[in-house]
């Protein structure tokens, strides 16, 4: 497969996709599924299209879709690193 502008957000979910799943596999839960939940919205933004124009048509199921999983990769972040300071003390 060549790599050009059109098929580039194709290849960052499988990305993010191949990242969830190898820090599944290696233990790092929350890591895993926050990569999991940014490869999934990043495929559902690519379904709806532009950022500007279509991210605000809240009566939309996928674009509500989208913000969910997006904030479900906000907060496994934000606890993941919370655990990493807690730990480490």
């Amino acid at each position: 497969m060549e790599i050009n502008n059109s098929n580039l957000p194709e290849l960052t979910v499988i990305f993010y996709l191949i990242l969830g799943i190898s820090n599944l596999i290696g233990g790092e839960y929350l890591a895993g599924f926050a990569w999991i939940s940014l490869s999934i919205s990043q495929f559902i933004v690519q379904k709806i299209g532009s950022w500007p124009s279509n991210m605000f048509r809240l009566e939309r199921p996928e674009v509500i879709l989208a913000w969910v999983t997006y904030l479900i990769f906000a907060f496994l972040i934000f606890y993941y690193l919370i655990n990493l300071v807690t730990k480490s003390k």
